[in-house]
């Protein structure tokens, strides 16, 4: 009896603040082949939130992120490994981010990741953005050639390309602002 009260008060109270205050909690799945710049833009969207106690946590292939901005509470799982090996928890997400980088014409590394992350079923029931990181020093590729070498148009679920200048990293506000 305490737990069915104490579970119909916590959806109670959730409820209540996404009808007043707007609130959601949105679950996000970071995917990046570059280490480096995954961890770059993982550090800047928890920089413009505040961080909740007890996090970050650790796990096996993965690291998770909890944050609020604004009003919202978002979930990261920062993917370390391959994708399959969480395959069996994508459904529970809400979107999915691939960090590539622009500055490079050779995306068949990051175009493994994404192939072998949208080949796992659960992935295609949930929206998609790419972070483009694009750099002012080189050439990078288009819009049009990521769509193109990802085969973006062939998704039915929604997705968007938010292109992100480098090293200041604008651009990753309105990325969230989107999976939102």
């Amino acid at each position: 009896a305490e737990i069915a009260t104490s579970i119909a008060l916590s959806i109670s109270i959730y409820g209540l603040m996404k009808y007043f205050l707007d609130y959601m909690i949105v679950r996000v799945v970071v995917f990046g082949e570059d280490e480096k710049l995954r961890r770059v833009v993982t550090d800047q969207i928890l920089a413009g939130g505040k961080p909740l106690d007890g996090f970050p946590e650790n796990m096996a292939d993965a690291v998770r992120h909890k944050c609020y901005i604004g009003r919202d509470e978002y979930t990261f799982l920062e993917m370390l490994g391959d994708p399959v090996n969480y395959y069996n928890i994508y459904d529970l997400f809400d979107a999915a981010i691939f960090i590539i980088d622009c500055s490079t014409r050779d995306q068949q590394a990051s175009l493994d990741l994404f192939e072998r992350a949208m080949r796992l079923g659960t992935l295609n029931n949930i929206k998609f953005m790419i972070y483009a990181l694009e750099s002012d020093t080189s050439e990078n590729i288009s819009e049009s050639d990521i769509k193109e070498i990802y085969g973006l148009e062939r998704f039915i679920q929604q997705w968007y390309i938010q292109p992100v200048e480098t090293p200041r990293l604008r651009g990753i506000e309105h990325g969230i602002k989107w999976i939102r």
